[in-house]
């Protein structure tokens, strides 16, 4: 299928039609069957829900029919990869009043999902509610045993900073180290036993993707409970950490203690 996206032709799959589905669907079970994965990434997911970027380019009703396509692919994609094998899609965000909450109705079908916008700034700026909200549907989906990828920004990327992007990479490396603190507390309120924290500048390994930081050494050990919420801050406490979130103010503090 053809459509106009930014003022130039894209093209999508048309997952209405039962032979993409079943090419789609073949595909990922040879990357665990004859490539060892354990499992396959579907990004834009959840392209055809309600006012997402399919009812855009097609209107509600053909988006609709090809989110239904989604649906049927995942259920083939799992019969064809066989049990033990995981699938995670892309993205689950909260809400506010601009935007639905995103990714809920797909978990049912899937084995977790990837947060991956969260306070990317400047691009997407986002609210205090749809930060909160979007904690919150982390926490929900990581009690109910799924996999969550939460992935965090500091405040540059590689396409909002140019000048940053020029520095040598152990300088983007030192500004991300001094910006780690929010968005790793945002992740420990929110994360369950199998969340995990990404934290990049883009997209591509020369972004940060291989970098380490202190606080991956911390002792955290486990939760003494759930975050507690009051208004727009969080507080959770660890056995060897105290975490304490303001999305309002996108301020937060992390006191590691000994072990």
């Amino acid at each position: 299928m053809v459509a106009k996206k930014g003022g130039r032709d894209t093209k999508q799959f048309d997952v209405r039609r039962e032979d993409v589905r079943d090419w789609w669907s073949t595909i990922a079970g040879k990357a665990v069957h004859e490539y060892g994965c354990d499992g396959i990434f579907v990004d834009g997911a959840t392209a055809g829900s309600k006012n997402g970027p399919w009812s855009k380019m097609f209107g509600a009703e053909q988006a609709a029919a090809m989110d239904q396509g989604v649906f049927a692919m995942l259920k083939q994609s799992r019969e064809k990869m066989g049990s033990g094998k995981l699938i995670i899609f892309n993205p689950l965000h909260g809400n506010d009043k601009e935007h639905p909450g995103l990714g809920e109705q797909y978990l049912p079908e899937t084995d977790g999902a990837m947060v991956d916008d969260f306070d990317r700034n400047p691009s997407r700026q986002q609210s205090p509610e749809y930060m909160a909200n979007t904690i919150e549907a982390m926490r929900k989906a990581a009690n109910d045993g799924k996999i969550v990828i939460f992935k965090g920004w500091p405040k540059f990327t590689w396409h909002t900073a140019p000048e940053i992007m020029k520095k040598p990479h152990e300088e983007q490396h030192r500004l991300a180290r001094e910006q780690i603190t929010f968005p790793l507390a945002c992740f420990l309120v929110g994360a369950g036993r199998h969340s995990y924290f990404c934290y990049t500048w883009g997209w591509l390994g020369e972004y940060g993707t291989f970098d380490w930081y202190p606080e991956f050494d911390k002792p955290l050990g486990e939760p003494k409970g759930e975050a507690i919420r009051k208004g727009w801050t969080f507080q959770r406490e660890f056995e060897h950490a105290s975490v304490f979130v303001d999305v309002e103010k996108k301020t937060a503090q992390i006191d590691w203690r000994d072990r």
